[in-house]
This record gives structure tokens, C-alpha cells and sequence, in this order.
């Protein structure tokens, strides 16, 4: 059984020499793979050398990572900026009409904003029973006039994890659409479009696969990438032999035809050095094994709840592992100056809703968690 060799890996993250990072919720911690490849990324640009031809042919190759991490085709894979505007763009393909959307009170505020934008359609909010989100609570918002249920996998203050597949039963039961937010899950655990019946995933680059920002991925399953008119269509939307006449002949767009392809759906020009960077990072997360790091990464969550229950200190986030990942929060008094108290002692968490959320990485360790546990025992006295 391949087992991560975390001391290894923590040669190729040069923060764990000085500082405990536990906030890759926030934004992933750097490898030197991403720096490397930014370098040789921006040094091919200054020399207009044969490499950059070849980090052109990688950029491409981050779609088909991306698609492998998620276990979808690569013709299913959009560059989209961030996961925001994948949600954008979801939101605007299936909102034509009036109806319902369902999503929960515990969602990320991009994933309520961006069907809130929409008048002609009613937000609903499965409401959170302890910041848990029950599966009768969606189901019994989801109605015949349902146009999408919207979740996001991983919840991004206390790492409350839905069971995908039931609640894409409950969504397509009544002919709606499924649309997943994976920004606090992708790159840090399995995920299987197919298997959870997804119809539509946005995410963004920054958290868990380790990338720069800049970067993100759309995902639109095989049977709905014709059926829906690009809301902010590009030059990659149109049919890709109307984009050569105009390009290289003469101008055609009397009567425009969209590509038949995924990339209908993309904004225009995506950030290279985004996407250079990014294509480092999930080549990492591919080849240490996506399996292993989520084993990881559910050994880490829970030595780390079981060490905070020590200390009686009151958890935000549920304590079965089959409903929590990546994420731990805890309630603590005056949280954003305990926040930076702990910064102070080289120790990296967030203040989110009440509490101090936790987001260790695979390159982290039980030592750092108890130096962790320790520092918040004295802090809290």
C-alpha cells in the first residue's frame, strides 16, 4: 500500500520550515513545483524560445489533470477564471425561465449570490441543523419547479461534506439540475462526477490544488454542452471553422454558430501563468495519488478533533469523518485576535463565523498539530 512520505514532501514546501501552515482553506500553500514552473513559464515568454511552445501544449494538459482528478473526460473541461465565475456562468445557463433554486445557509456567499442576481427566480435555503445540512431538509424545498439544487461539497467554514450522490437523487428526481461548488474539495479528495451524477462543478485553483489564483475549471457534463447559449461568449465559443475564416481570411459573424464543444462556455483569454502553475500543481497531486492524500488528510481532521475535544474547546464542525473534510473550526472568544495571537507564534489559521478554522495540508503533521493544541490551551486560559 503507497503510503506519502510527508517528510519528503515538505522539502517542496519551504513554509513548513518556519511556519505551521494550517489555512489552506484559504489559499493553498506554494510548492516549489508551482515556483518552478512559474520561473521557467515566465522565462520562455522573455526568450519567445521552442519551450514556450511546450508550456503552451501543458496548459492544455492542466484540462485532462483537472478531468482526471474529478473523474470526467476533458472535452467536459472549461477554463473559467476562478470558481465564481464558472457559478456565473452556470447560473446564467440554466436561469432562463421561472422557478426555484435550492441551496443551504451554510454555503459559500458566491454560491447564493449568483442565483440571488436572478429576479424572476426564488432562492430557497435548506437551513442547517448544527451546521449540518440534513438530506430531508433539500428534499423537501426541491419541487417540480426546482431548476437546480446547488451545494457546495465541502462546506467552507467547518468542512460539512454532503452525500453528493443522494442529494443529486433528490435534484434530479424532480427534473432539476445539480450543481456543485468543489473548491474546498478538489485536489484534496476523490471526487467521481459520474458516480455522484453531477451535472455542473466549478473550481477555482488556489485552495487545494495548490495553484496560483487565476486559474479555475468548469465542468459540464458530455449530453449538456449544446444545449445551453454561452452567456458571455468569446472568441473559443464559435464554431471552430468560422473562428479560421475570420482569423485568417475575411470577416463572417453575419450569422453567428457557436462551437459544439465545452469550450463554447469560456470567457475569452485565460491567464497562462495561472494555468502553468496550476498544471504543476495537480501533476504533484496526481502523481503522490489523490487516494493518499485524502487518507491523509482524514488522519490529520481527525488526531485534530480528538485533540481539541481535550481541551473541551466547542466545535463548529460535525465530528463523524463520513461528514467532514479538510476542515476543522472550533469556537473561540474574540477569534480574529486570537487569530493573530497565533500568527504571532508562526501559526496560520483563519477567524471564520464565530470561530478559528483549521485547514492542515498532507505536508503537514501530528507534531505541528500538538504544538498547535498546545499554543491554543495557553491562549485560551
Amino acid at each position: 500500500v503507497k503510503v506519502l512520505n510527508v517528510e519528503k514532501i515538505r522539502e517542496a514546501f519551504p513554509l513548513t520550515k518556519e511556519y505551521i501552515y494550517f489555512n489552506n482553506a484559504a489559499t493553498g500553500a506554494c510548492s516549489t513545483h508551482v515556483a518552478t514552473a512559474l520561473k521557467e513559464y515566465a522565462d520562455s515568454r522573455l526568450a519567445l524560445s521552442p519551450e514556450a511552445s511546450r508550456w503552451n501544449e501543458r496548459i492544455v494538459e492542466s484540462r485532462r489533470l483537472f478531468a482526471q482528478l474529478i473523474g470526467a473526460r476533458e472535452g467536459e473541461i472549461a477554463f473559467v477564471p476562478n470558481t465564481t465565475a464558472g457559478l456565473n456562468t452556470i447560473s446564467d445557463m440554466v436561469c432562463t425561465r421561472k422557478g426555484n433554486v435550492v441551496t443551504t445557509d451554510i454555503g459559500f456567499p458566491s454560491n447564493v449570490l449568483v442565483w440571488l442576481k436572478h429576479a424572476h427566480v426564488e432562492t430557497r435555503f435548506a437551513k442547517n441543523r448544527e451546521n449540518k445540512i440534513p438530506l430531508e431538509e433539500i428534499s423537501r424545498h426541491v419541487d417540480g419547479n426546482t431548476i437546480a439544487v446547488a451545494v457546495d461539497q465541502v462546506g467552507w467554514f467547518n468542512g460539512f461534506k454532503h452525500d453528493l450522490r443522494a442529494v443529486a437523487e433528490e435534484a434530479h428526481e424532480k427534473g432539476a439540475y445539480f450543481v456543485v461548488d468543489a473548491i474546498q474539495s478538489a485536489g484534496s479528495m476523490k471526487i467521481d462526477v459520474r458516480r455522484d451524477e453531477i451535472d455542473f462543478l466549478s473550481a477555482g485553483s488556489y485552495k487545494w490544488l495548490l495553484g496560483p489564483p487565476g486559474a479555475g475549471f468548469l465542468y459540464v457534463r458530455e449530453d449538456l454542452i449544446d444545449k445551453f447559449t454561452p452567456p458571455f461568449p468569446g472568441i473559443n465559443s464559435m464554431d471552430e471553422e468560422q473562428l479560421d475564416r475570420n482569423i485568417y481570411d475575411a470577416f463572417d459573424l453575419y450569422q453567428l454558430k457557436f462551437s459544439r464543444k465545452v469550450q463554447r462556455y469560456e470567457l475569452g483569454t485565460v491567464s497562462d501563468a495561472s494555468c502553468a502553475g496550476t498544471w504543476a500543481s495537480m501533476k504533484m497531486i496526481v502523481k503522490l495519488g489523490i487516494d493518499q492524500i485524502e487518507k491523509r488528510l482524514r488522519k490529520l481532521d481527525g488526531y485534530l478533533v480528538d485533540r481539541l475535544e481535550e481541551l473541551h474547546m466547542p466545535l463548529q464542525s460535525p465530528r463523524g469523518e463520513r461528514s467532514r473534510h479538510g476542515i476543522v473550526n472550533f469556537k473561540a472568544k474574540d477569534n480574529r485576535e486570537l487569530e493573530k495571537r497565533l500568527r504571532t507564534r508562526k501559526m496560520v489559521v483563519t477567524a471564520r463565523v464565530g470561530g478559528i478554522r483549521v485547514s492542515p495540508g498532507f505536508f503537514n503533521t501530528e507534531d505541528e498539530i500538538d504544538r498547535f493544541v498546545e499554543a491554543v490551551r495557553e491562549l485560551t486560559r
